[in-house]
């Protein structure tokens, strides 16, 4: 593959190899590819792409512009999690928190096991090291799998630690004192 560097110094974009130091930096893309934020492999630049002898092409990095794409992923991943949250509430042990929270911590952090032992090494096998992208159905199935074990982590603490302030805070209310 030929590598072009994305080059940003004090505000302005080119395509071409790094020189320089100073507040600069560096993303390598594949030759042809126009995004900047599209990798940032670190291979060495093609000798055909130093300044000056590629493409007359410049590339302009705008952060705001990926803002809204941002906000519309941080709202998907709230709204994943408050459902989540809200089933695990409703199915696992809803009258008793203490139990609640230790079966989630426990599911969560067997799924985190499970998927970072046994998912991502078979995943590395059949795929990343042949140079394979993974089917959009293993990847979706592998991160919602993560995502659950995660709030089930998240949940099973909170809930634990909300069981164990119940039982050992001396404000927190005992039940009728005939007020």
């Amino acid at each position: 593959h030929a590598w072009r560097t994305i080059s940003s110094c004090e505000g302005s974009s080119v395509v071409g190899t790094a020189r320089g130091g100073g507040s600069c930096f560096h993303i390598a893309t594949p030759k042809g590819r126009r995004s900047a934020s599209s990798t940032s492999r670190s291979h060495a630049a093609h000798p055909s792409t130093e300044i000056g002898a590629i493409d007359d092409l410049t590339v302009e990095l705008h952060p705001w512009s990926k803002l809204p794409l941002q906000i519309a992923v941080g709202m998907g991943v709230a709204s994943f999690w408050r459902g989540a949250w809200y089933v695990m509430d409703t199915s696992i042990f809803p009258d008793d928190n203490l139990k609640s929270g230790a079966a989630c911590l426990v599911a969560g952090t067997a799924g985190l096991a499970k998927l970072q032992r046994y998912a991502a090494s078979e995943v590395h096998k059949r795929y990343i090291a042949k140079n394979i992208p993974p089917p959009p159905s293993l990847r979706y199935g592998l991160l919602y799998g993560m995502g659950l074990s995660c709030v089930a982590v998240w949940r099973g603490t909170w809930c634990m630690w909300d069981s164990l302030f119940e039982r050992f805070d001396p404000w927190a209310f005992k039940g009728d004192a005939g007020v």
